[in-house]
């Protein structure tokens, strides 16, 4: 069992570290189209955060946030699939960052432990997320079928066990050793 500080400790970090990926995608998202040649790395840069966004919130038992993270990185797979890697369009633009926008305010509610509806969730954010894979199918409709998988939780949660758990324990385990050595000294 974890003790309390520790736990609080990491959730805090990830809260902090959340917040940091979410300003990340907003910052790549708004130099996108800035130099064409580089949308390929900055799509892929985008899937990183993403990527660890989804593990990070998945093995904390962040479920909901895990889950909408891994619908926008569907997304962006979907933008890296595309054949000419051409700019993002405005309308398309927009409804990533409003998914982003959409993370944070779930990301706020985990912050301040507020309940998550559902019924909220299935009125107004699903339907974003819906919107944007509509938006995608019309830039590119070849292979985004294979790209729009809508994961359980159950696979998620063996994904995350499969690919992330092992290394993310590894460095909780180094982090706390580096935090709890002082104490050993004074034994």
């Amino acid at each position: 069992m974890m003790l309390p500080e520790i736990e609080l400790e990491i959730r805090i970090n990830f809260l902090e570290t959340a917040t940091e990926y979410l300003n990340n995608l907003e910052s790549i998202l708004s130099k996108i189209n800035a130099e064409p040649e580089n949308i390929p790395v900055k799509i892929n840069a985008a899937l990183r955060i993403l990527y660890s966004l989804k593990a990070n919130a998945g093995m904390l038992g962040f479920g909901m946030l895990s889950d909408l993270s891994h619908h926008l990185e569907n997304a962006f797979q979907i933008l890296q699939c595309r054949k000419n890697q051409q700019k993002i369009d405005l309308d398309l633009h927009n409804l990533l960052l409003s998914a982003i926008d959409w993370l944070r305010h779930i990301l706020e509610l985990i912050a301040t432990k507020s309940l998550i509806d559902e019924h909220w969730l299935a009125t107004f954010c699903y339907p974003l997320f819906e919107e944007l894979y509509k938006r995608l199918a019309q830039t590119d409709t070849e292979n985004i079928t294979s790209k729009l998988t809508i994961t359980t939780t159950e696979n998620i949660i063996h994904l995350l066990f499969k690919t992330e758990v092992e290394k993310s324990l590894q460095s909780l385990e180094n982090s706390l050793k580096i935090k709890t050595a002082p104490c050993w000294d004074n034994w």
